[in-house]
């Protein structure tokens, strides 16, 4: 080998060194932003757990709250009538039971 193919490998080895280092880098900075980002989302899931809790609760007595209307509307369709028909010809198709995940 001449010296002037020797330096020309060797300048090589330098520059892919030097891209192996800059792509080595960029890894450990983006490996970093994605640390950064799984934080913040525990810590928004952290401050959000109290209002999941919450809307579950409410959500809970609403469910409550359609079981009784539901119990309601079976009751006074199957009691009273209106011209000779029941109010609610198929009682499991009434919307309360429906949006109670019922019907």
């Amino acid at each position: 080998m001449t010296s002037l193919t020797k330096r020309s490998a060797a300048a090589a080895a330098v520059a892919k060194a030097d891209s192996v280092e800059v792509l080595d880098q960029k890894i450990t900075a983006t490996l970093q932003a994605i640390d950064a980002d799984f934080v913040k989302a525990r810590e928004l899931a952290v401050s959000i757990l109290s209002l999941v809790k919450t809307h579950n609760m409410h959500v809970l007595k609403a469910g409550e709250g359609v079981k009784v209307l539901i119990g309601f509307v079976t009751c006074l369709s199957s009691t009273y009538t209106i011209a000779g028909m029941n109010l609610i010809d198929d009682v499991s198709s009434s919307p309360a039971l429906i949006l109670a995940g019922l019907g």
